[in-house]
Protein backbone atom coordinates (compact mmCIF):
# COMPACT_ATOMS: atom_id res chain seq x y z
CA UNK A 1 0.00 0.00 0.00
CA UNK A 2 1.30 3.45 -0.66
CA UNK A 3 1.83 5.90 1.82
CA UNK A 4 -0.03 9.06 2.15
CA UNK A 5 3.08 11.11 2.56
CA UNK A 6 7.03 10.92 0.93
CA UNK A 7 8.96 13.20 2.61
CA UNK A 8 11.83 14.50 0.08
CA UNK A 9 14.91 14.81 1.83
CA UNK A 10 18.22 15.90 -0.72
CA UNK A 11 21.22 15.63 1.38
CA UNK A 12 25.09 16.56 0.71
CA UNK A 13 27.69 15.81 3.82
CA UNK A 14 25.19 16.17 6.77
CA UNK A 15 25.96 13.39 8.67
CA UNK A 16 26.03 15.82 11.71
CA UNK A 17 22.25 16.95 11.50
CA UNK A 18 20.61 14.19 9.49
CA UNK A 19 19.66 12.09 12.35
CA UNK A 20 18.02 14.88 13.96
CA UNK A 21 15.90 15.58 10.92
CA UNK A 22 15.14 11.96 10.43
CA UNK A 23 14.03 11.48 13.66
CA UNK A 24 11.39 14.60 13.57
CA UNK A 25 9.54 12.60 11.02
CA UNK A 26 9.82 9.33 12.36
CA UNK A 27 8.27 10.93 15.95
CA UNK A 28 5.27 12.12 13.97
CA UNK A 29 1.97 11.02 15.40
CA UNK A 30 0.43 10.54 11.79
CA UNK A 31 2.48 7.31 10.35
CA UNK A 32 1.38 6.79 7.33
CA UNK A 33 4.35 7.91 4.84
CA UNK A 34 8.03 7.45 3.91
CA UNK A 35 11.13 9.38 3.86
CA UNK A 36 13.41 9.49 0.62
CA UNK A 37 16.72 10.70 1.10
CA UNK A 38 18.97 10.87 -1.92
CA UNK A 39 22.54 11.78 -1.22
CA UNK A 40 24.77 13.11 -4.19
CA UNK A 41 28.36 13.26 -3.43
CA UNK A 42 28.58 13.48 0.28
CA UNK A 43 32.02 12.18 2.01
CA UNK A 44 31.19 12.18 5.20
CA UNK A 45 29.00 9.21 5.75
CA UNK A 46 25.98 10.97 5.33
CA UNK A 47 23.77 8.05 3.40
CA UNK A 48 25.21 5.59 6.10
CA UNK A 49 23.95 8.22 8.83
CA UNK A 50 20.36 7.86 7.31
CA UNK A 51 20.56 3.75 6.90
CA UNK A 52 22.04 3.56 10.71
CA UNK A 53 18.33 4.32 11.24
CA UNK A 54 17.33 0.74 10.45
CA UNK A 55 13.65 2.14 9.64
CA UNK A 56 11.92 0.62 6.61
CA UNK A 57 9.88 3.66 5.71
CA UNK A 58 13.48 5.41 5.29
CA UNK A 59 14.80 4.45 1.50
CA UNK A 60 17.82 6.09 0.29
CA UNK A 61 19.64 6.91 -2.98
CA UNK A 62 23.01 7.79 -3.48
CA UNK A 63 24.80 9.09 -6.70
CA UNK A 64 28.51 9.12 -6.68
CA UNK A 65 29.25 13.15 -7.19
CA UNK A 66 27.15 16.44 -6.40
CA UNK A 67 25.16 17.40 -9.17
CA UNK A 68 23.38 20.25 -7.60
CA UNK A 69 20.33 20.22 -4.80
CA UNK A 70 17.48 20.17 -7.63
CA UNK A 71 19.20 16.71 -9.08
CA UNK A 72 19.29 15.01 -5.83
CA UNK A 73 15.28 16.43 -5.24
CA UNK A 74 14.30 15.10 -8.48
CA UNK A 75 15.80 11.48 -7.51
CA UNK A 76 14.15 11.71 -4.26
CA UNK A 77 10.96 12.88 -6.34
CA UNK A 78 11.39 10.05 -8.74
CA UNK A 79 11.88 7.55 -6.01
CA UNK A 80 8.71 8.36 -4.24
CA UNK A 81 5.31 6.65 -3.90
CA UNK A 82 3.13 8.78 -1.47
CA UNK A 83 0.45 10.65 -2.80
CA UNK A 84 1.91 14.24 -1.26
CA UNK A 85 5.06 15.33 -1.31
CA UNK A 86 6.77 17.25 1.59
CA UNK A 87 9.77 19.04 0.92
CA UNK A 88 12.11 18.90 4.44
CA UNK A 89 15.92 19.91 3.71
CA UNK A 90 17.68 17.33 5.43
CA UNK A 91 19.23 19.89 8.41
CA UNK A 92 15.40 21.15 9.21
CA UNK A 93 13.02 19.44 11.20
CA UNK A 94 9.13 19.09 11.32
CA UNK A 95 7.26 20.57 14.22
CA UNK A 96 5.72 17.67 16.17
CA UNK A 97 2.08 17.11 15.10
CA UNK A 98 3.16 18.58 11.29
CA UNK A 99 1.31 15.77 9.56
CA UNK A 100 -1.76 15.99 11.43
CA UNK A 101 -2.10 19.67 10.68
CA UNK A 102 -1.05 18.77 7.44
CA UNK A 103 -3.40 15.91 6.66
CA UNK A 104 -6.69 18.19 7.96
CA UNK A 105 -5.95 21.07 5.55
CA UNK A 106 -5.67 18.24 2.81
CA UNK A 107 -9.28 16.93 3.71
CA UNK A 108 -10.63 20.71 3.84
CA UNK A 109 -9.50 21.39 0.63
CA UNK A 110 -10.68 18.51 -0.95
CA UNK A 111 -7.80 18.39 -4.13
CA UNK A 112 -8.37 21.85 -4.95
CA UNK A 113 -4.93 22.89 -4.12
CA UNK A 114 -2.01 21.10 -5.16
CA UNK A 115 0.35 23.22 -3.44
CA UNK A 116 0.13 24.56 0.34
CA UNK A 117 2.84 26.67 2.06
CA UNK A 118 3.32 26.36 6.01
CA UNK A 119 5.08 28.87 8.06
CA UNK A 120 9.25 28.58 9.31
CA UNK A 121 10.26 29.11 12.41
CA UNK A 122 14.02 29.46 13.21
CA UNK A 123 15.07 27.12 16.02
CA UNK A 124 17.64 29.75 17.56
CA UNK A 125 15.80 32.86 17.41
CA UNK A 126 12.22 31.35 18.09
CA UNK A 127 11.20 33.76 15.49
CA UNK A 128 9.26 33.38 12.35
CA UNK A 129 10.67 33.53 9.05
CA UNK A 130 7.79 33.39 6.96
CA UNK A 131 5.16 35.84 6.65
CA UNK A 132 1.74 36.00 5.54
CA UNK A 133 -1.02 38.10 6.23
CA UNK A 134 -3.77 35.91 7.27
CA UNK A 135 -3.53 32.93 9.10
CA UNK A 136 -4.63 30.71 6.43
CA UNK A 137 -5.74 31.69 2.64
CA UNK A 138 -5.32 31.42 -1.31
CA UNK A 139 -2.87 33.16 -3.29
CA UNK A 140 -2.02 33.99 -6.64
CA UNK A 141 0.38 34.07 -8.71
CA UNK A 142 0.42 37.97 -9.21
CA UNK A 143 -0.01 38.38 -5.29
CA UNK A 144 3.09 36.27 -4.26
CA UNK A 145 5.52 38.08 -6.89
CA UNK A 146 4.31 41.51 -5.80
CA UNK A 147 5.42 39.74 -1.81
CA UNK A 148 3.65 41.91 -0.33
CA UNK A 149 1.28 39.29 1.64
CA UNK A 150 3.77 36.68 1.39
CA UNK A 151 7.67 36.48 2.36
CA UNK A 152 10.01 34.16 3.47
CA UNK A 153 10.95 30.90 3.93
CA UNK A 154 8.16 28.00 3.60
CA UNK A 155 7.70 24.23 4.26
CA UNK A 156 6.26 23.36 0.93
CA UNK A 157 3.71 20.09 0.45
CA UNK A 158 3.14 19.45 -2.83
CA UNK A 159 0.92 16.83 -4.78
CA UNK A 160 2.59 14.36 -6.81
CA UNK A 161 0.83 15.34 -9.67
CA UNK A 162 2.32 18.67 -10.09
CA UNK A 163 6.04 16.77 -10.56
CA UNK A 164 4.37 15.18 -13.13
CA UNK A 165 4.24 18.22 -15.29
CA UNK A 166 7.75 19.76 -14.55
CA UNK A 167 10.24 18.62 -12.52
CA UNK A 168 12.79 20.90 -10.59
CA UNK A 169 15.48 22.96 -13.10
CA UNK A 170 18.55 21.07 -12.35
CA UNK A 171 20.71 23.50 -14.89
CA UNK A 172 20.13 25.71 -12.40
CA UNK A 173 21.98 26.07 -8.61
CA UNK A 174 19.55 25.58 -6.40
CA UNK A 175 16.78 28.49 -7.07
CA UNK A 176 13.51 27.13 -5.86
CA UNK A 177 11.91 30.02 -6.26
CA UNK A 178 12.00 29.63 -9.72
CA UNK A 179 10.13 26.74 -9.79
CA UNK A 180 7.21 27.61 -7.37
CA UNK A 181 6.32 30.40 -9.73
CA UNK A 182 6.25 28.72 -12.19
CA UNK A 183 3.84 26.48 -10.62
CA UNK A 184 1.95 29.37 -9.30
CA UNK A 185 1.58 30.43 -12.91
CA UNK A 186 -0.43 27.13 -13.47
CA UNK A 187 -2.00 26.37 -10.14
CA UNK A 188 -3.97 27.11 -7.16
CA UNK A 189 -2.04 27.89 -4.21
CA UNK A 190 -3.05 27.59 -0.32
CA UNK A 191 -1.27 28.90 2.38
CA UNK A 192 -1.12 27.80 6.09
CA UNK A 193 0.73 30.45 7.91
CA UNK A 194 1.42 28.12 11.11
CA UNK A 195 5.41 27.39 11.53
CA UNK A 196 5.56 23.32 10.84
CA UNK A 197 9.54 23.85 9.73
CA UNK A 198 11.85 24.26 11.96
CA UNK A 199 15.04 26.06 10.42
CA UNK A 200 18.52 25.77 12.16
CA UNK A 201 20.08 29.27 9.76
CA UNK A 202 23.32 28.16 11.50
CA UNK A 203 24.24 24.92 10.20
CA UNK A 204 28.10 24.79 9.35
CA UNK A 205 26.81 23.50 6.09
CA UNK A 206 24.10 25.33 4.90
CA UNK A 207 24.26 25.46 0.98
CA UNK A 208 23.40 29.23 0.99
CA UNK A 209 26.23 30.35 2.35
CA UNK A 210 28.77 28.25 -0.47
CA UNK A 211 26.98 29.86 -3.77
CA UNK A 212 29.61 32.62 -3.93
CA UNK A 213 32.60 30.76 -3.99
CA UNK A 214 34.36 30.86 -7.40
CA UNK A 215 32.88 27.26 -8.81
CA UNK A 216 29.42 28.03 -8.26
CA UNK A 217 29.54 31.93 -9.68
CA UNK A 218 28.89 30.65 -12.94
CA UNK A 219 25.78 28.72 -12.37
CA UNK A 220 24.24 31.75 -10.35
CA UNK A 221 24.99 33.88 -12.70
CA UNK A 222 23.41 31.80 -15.43
CA UNK A 223 20.33 31.00 -12.87
CA UNK A 224 19.43 34.82 -12.46
CA UNK A 225 19.51 35.33 -16.14
CA UNK A 226 17.29 32.37 -16.08
CA UNK A 227 14.96 33.94 -13.62
CA UNK A 228 15.25 36.98 -15.30
CA UNK A 229 14.38 35.95 -18.35
CA UNK A 230 11.21 34.16 -17.50
CA UNK A 231 9.89 36.58 -15.45
CA UNK A 232 11.31 40.13 -16.44
CA UNK A 233 7.90 41.37 -17.56
CA UNK A 234 5.91 40.47 -14.91
CA UNK A 235 7.88 41.65 -11.93
CA UNK A 236 8.70 45.12 -13.81
CA UNK A 237 5.07 45.64 -13.37
CA UNK A 238 4.39 44.09 -10.05
CA UNK A 239 7.51 44.12 -8.18
CA UNK A 240 10.14 46.76 -9.54
CA UNK A 241 12.01 46.05 -6.33
CA UNK A 242 12.80 42.51 -6.66
CA UNK A 243 13.46 43.24 -10.52
CA UNK A 244 16.24 45.27 -9.26
CA UNK A 245 17.30 43.57 -6.77
CA UNK A 246 17.84 40.65 -8.98
CA UNK A 247 19.56 42.96 -11.78
CA UNK A 248 22.07 43.84 -8.45
CA UNK A 249 22.35 40.58 -7.79
CA UNK A 250 23.72 40.07 -11.22
CA UNK A 251 25.91 42.62 -11.73
CA UNK A 252 27.38 41.42 -9.00
CA UNK A 253 27.81 38.40 -10.23
CA UNK A 254 29.91 39.34 -12.89
CA UNK A 255 32.15 41.48 -11.28
CA UNK A 256 33.22 38.09 -9.29
CA UNK A 257 33.96 36.89 -12.48
CA UNK A 258 36.17 39.83 -13.90
CA UNK A 259 33.67 40.86 -16.80
CA UNK A 260 33.18 44.51 -15.80
CA UNK A 261 31.96 45.49 -18.61
CA UNK A 262 28.82 43.51 -18.38
CA UNK A 263 28.59 44.23 -14.98
CA UNK A 264 28.55 47.72 -15.80
CA UNK A 265 25.85 46.92 -18.49
CA UNK A 266 23.59 45.49 -16.06
CA UNK A 267 24.28 48.47 -13.63
CA UNK A 268 23.21 50.76 -16.36
CA UNK A 269 20.28 49.29 -16.81
CA UNK A 270 19.34 49.44 -12.94
CA UNK A 271 20.05 53.43 -12.91
CA UNK A 272 17.82 54.05 -16.34
CA UNK A 273 15.10 52.16 -14.56
CA UNK A 274 15.95 53.15 -10.78
CA UNK A 275 18.57 55.13 -10.18
CA UNK A 276 20.09 55.48 -6.79
CA UNK A 277 23.06 56.55 -5.52
CA UNK A 278 24.23 52.50 -4.23
CA UNK A 279 24.12 51.85 -8.09
CA UNK A 280 26.04 55.20 -9.01
CA UNK A 281 28.90 54.72 -6.79
CA UNK A 282 29.28 50.86 -8.04
CA UNK A 283 29.40 51.90 -11.40
CA UNK A 284 32.02 54.82 -11.28
CA UNK A 285 34.10 52.62 -8.52
CA UNK A 286 34.32 49.88 -10.98
CA UNK A 287 36.64 51.72 -13.49
CA UNK A 288 39.08 52.25 -10.69
CA UNK A 289 42.07 49.72 -10.16
CA UNK A 290 42.15 46.07 -8.81
CA UNK A 291 42.05 46.29 -5.14
CA UNK A 292 39.30 49.15 -5.66
CA UNK A 293 37.31 46.69 -8.00
CA UNK A 294 37.61 43.95 -5.46
CA UNK A 295 36.53 46.58 -3.02
CA UNK A 296 33.68 47.45 -4.85
CA UNK A 297 32.23 43.54 -4.93
CA UNK A 298 32.79 43.20 -1.44
CA UNK A 299 30.58 46.18 -0.97
CA UNK A 300 27.97 45.09 -3.58
CA UNK A 301 28.07 41.62 -1.58
CA UNK A 302 26.75 43.97 1.31
CA UNK A 303 24.29 45.87 -0.57
CA UNK A 304 22.81 43.59 -2.07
Amino acid sequence: MKPFFSVIMPALDRAYCIKRSLQSVLDQKFQDFEIIVFDAGSRDGTAEVARSLNDPRIKVGTYPMSKGVNFSRNRAIEMATGEWMVLLDSDDQLAPGAFDVIKKDINFLKGKYPLIRYGTCNVRTKRSQSFFDREQGEISYEEWLKEKRMKGEFLNVVHRKIFEKEMFHEDMRAFEGYFWLKVAQKNKVWVHNVNLRLYDSSGENRLTKRFLRGEFIEERKYSYQKFLNTFRKDMEQLNPQLYVHNLSVLSYLYFLTGDKKRGREILKEIIKYHPNIKAYGIYLCSFLGKWPFRLVGQVARWLY
